[in-house]
């Protein structure tokens, strides 16, 4: 090709007047030698290019048959594993309805015996039954008379029973007249709220104690006298205590019911002037209880002692404690130590209590309504002590 460019390249015409080259002609001859051997490399490449096609189309016939021929063998293969799978799922399902069919025989057969079995239990039963039946009958009439026997026993205890029940409560009901003894510390105001809830809250509770105090903190011309008194540890006069009580049971609508004395009569005076009072509203004493104790136990009681003061409810750092320290448990109020309660100003009250209340005790000794109660014990063995004072008088 190199060689053909050339050649142009020298055949190309001249410019005017260039004189022309003297090997043209065989230049031109060579020129044409060459185009003829392209065309020749031509004609061969398109030989070989069309052999090609040629054996590619065959080979994609060839290809294309054998493909089909692995397809149809495989169909065929498949189709015959498929008619014998479905062979062996009707042989299958021959074989479960046969198992089937057996199984239903027997369970006929089981239901059938089953079926006479629970006849005969049937029977069996009716039969037991029938003997329970007649055995229950005669043991319920048995049973029955006896609980006639026995209801037609208790019938008249029960009525008896509820009569003298009935009697208390009607009794408890018309509430208590009582006068509470005992020295300082001896625990009558633990006991008294006590007796108060025995009687349904529905007698009053007087304690002299509360009441000079009461009158004290008002700063009346009685509150000053009688804490003059009191803080030396001296007994107020007969006159103000009498009347202090006797204007409570006219004017304290709780004292129409009973009421329970804390600290009074002190005096065989105050004692008379009571009956007089109970005489005129046609009303008598019901009990006088005195809780006896030493002064010795006394002393380490009222040191301890812890009093709520609307109140009067007593509780002590060691024997009775409130469930919150200093702290009344109805109330939540707090609790205090009384001015009064020391040991010297106790042994002085306590000489005075000893010197004047044996004539009281002696007094009601001899109208028959007196009781002693060991207060040594705990509140509430000397609670069982009150309460059974209270059965044995209603009874």
């Amino acid at each position: 090709m190199a060689k053909f460019q050339k050649g142009l390249r020298k055949s190309a015409p001249t410019k005017p007047g260039n004189v022309p080259n003297k090997n043209f002609s065989s230049t031109m001859t060579e020129n044409h030698s060459e185009l003829q051997y392209l065309k020749s490399l031509v004609n061969q490449l398109n030989a070989k290019i069309h052999t090609l096609e040629g054996d590619l189309s065959k080979d994609w016939n060839d290809l294309k048959d054998k493909s089909g021929s692995d397809l149809h063998r495989y169909g065929a293969d498949a189709k015959t594993k498929a008619e014998q799978a479905g062979k062996d799922l009707r042989q299958y399902g021959e074989d479960a309805k046969a198992r089937a069919e057996h199984a239903g025989a027997d369970l006929r057969r089981y239901g059938e015996d089953a079926k006479v079995k629970a006849e005969h239990a049937g029977e069996e039963v009716t039969s037991s039954f029938q003997k329970l039946r007649e055995n229950a009958s005669q043991k319920m009439h048995q049973i029955s008379s006896g609980i006639a026997q026995s209801a037609n026993h208790f019938k008249g205890k029960t009525e008896q029973t509820a009569e003298q029940i009935s009697n208390q409560i009607s009794k408890d009901a018309e509430g208590v007249r009582m006068v509470l003894i005992g020295p300082p510390g001896a625990g009558k105001g633990t006991q008294a709220p006590k007796i108060l809830e025995r009687f349904n809250n529905m007698v009053c509770h007087l304690a002299t104690g509360d009441l000079l105090r009461a009158q004290v903190q008002q700063g009346t011309e009685l509150g000053k006298q009688a804490k003059k008194i009191m803080d030396q540890g001296g007994l107020v006069s007969d006159e103000i205590m009498v009347g202090m009580i006797q204007e409570q049971l006219q004017n304290n609508k709780q004292c129409q019911r009973g009421f329970i004395l804390d600290g009074f009569p002190r005096t065989t005076t105050q004692a008379e002037k009571l009956d007089q009072m109970l005489t005129a509203r046609q009303q008598k004493m019901d009990h006088v209880v005195e809780l006896q104790i030493p002064d010795s136990l006394l002393i380490s009681r009222i040191v301890g002692r812890l009093v709520h003061p609307a109140s009067g409810r007593s509780y002590h750092t060691e024997f009775n404690p409130p469930t919150k320290n200093m702290t009344d448990d109805i109330t939540g109020e707090p609790l205090v130590h009384r001015s009064d309660d020391n040991e010297a100003t106790l042994s002085k009250r306590l000489a005075t209590y000893h010197q004047q209340t044996a004539q009281v005790t002696d007094y009601y000794k001899k109208h028959g309504i007196w009781a002693p109660v060991d207060a040594t014990r705990s509140p509430a063995a000397v609670w069982q002590s009150i309460s059974a004072i209270f059965d044995a008088k209603r009874v």
